[in-house]
């Protein structure tokens, strides 16, 4: 606990409610117990505990790609669990997309601090766009910020009648996502290009969720101020299972303090509305 790691360790309910059910001490696979030398319960050597020093939570991930990569050094896995968490097969599309190998494209990845969701947008712009992935000024711009942006307010997402059709076919469902909480308030895109408007408002890709929207792989969500419900603010992502995926107001800024505890209001509801309808149809 006092170096980072009590994560690894943790109480877990046997069935029923905290305060009427047993606690059993779950203990992470990776940890060794039969040692009581802390860099060989981690299974870590000195380099490696060094170079996790400030970023403990990223240890399972480390261990997975050293698994994956054991010639790797240290510093590179560590890229690795930076850039790309636990999702191997996301590595291993943008490595086919871009040419590159993982080392370096994680190295990029984790060095200009991209989350790895705004990198994926930004392939994906650059595919709509034709551009030629293999050219590393592309596929790794020296500024990806500022890259990012200007694909966003350049790029012309075009949707055609079919999309428009999906959009209007799914759009009376979707109220019962709509929600609205003292100061703030969540409705749906009126139209598709309505999303696209709202990237450019708040200069990030939403724009390119467009289709996804229609097609209800995804849904996308605008919050609004009750007192200015015309000002873009703020744009939610949400999966199927009801699970926020991100939550992104201009350039790509997160919620204030007030706007955070608002959303915890609607995960709470989404809740409420997945486990009726499941009820339902139980």
């Amino acid at each position: 606990m006092k170096t980072g790691y009590g994560f690894l360790i943790s109480d877990e309910v046997q069935g029923g409610y905290y305060w009427s059910a047993p606690l059993k001490l779950k203990v992470n696979s990776n940890i060794n117990l039969k040692s009581n030398d802390l860099l060989k319960m981690l299974r870590l050597n000195r380099t490696e505990f060094k170079t996790l020093s400030g970023s403990e939570l990223l240890y399972n991930y480390y261990i997975m790609w050293r698994e994956n990569f054991p010639k790797l050094k240290p510093a590179e896995l560590f890229n690795m669990a930076k850039a790309f968490g636990s999702e191997y097969g996301t590595m291993c599309r943008v490595v086919e997309k871009t040419g590159l190998k993982p080392v370096r494209i994680a190295a990029y990845i984790a060095g200009q601090n991209v989350p790895l969701r705004d990198y994926l947008d930004y392939i994906g712009q650059c595919a709509d766009l034709r551009y030629n992935l293999r050219d590393t000024a592309i596929s790794m711009p020296h500024d990806f910020r500022a890259m990012h942006t200007r694909l966003s307010n350049i790029i012309e997402y075009v949707h055609d009648g079919e999309t428009n059709e999906l959009f209007a076919q799914n759009y009376e469902p979707r109220r019962v996502l709509e929600f609205s909480s003292g100061d703030y308030f969540i409705r749906q895109p009126h139209s598709v290009g309505e999303i696209t408007d709202e990237g450019k408002a708040l200069k990030h890709c939403v724009g390119g969720y467009a289709k996804r929207h229609a097609e209800v792989k995804l849904t996308i969500l605008f919050i609004r101020k009750v007192n200015d419900p015309e000002t873009p603010l703020y744009t939610l992502e949400l999966s199927n299972s009801g699970k926020i995926v991100q939550v992104r107001g201009l350039c790509n800024r997160d919620p204030t303090k007030d706007a955070k505890a608002f959303i915890s209001q609607y995960k709470q509801y989404i809740f409420e509305v997945l486990s009726e309808k499941a009820r339902i149809t139980a």
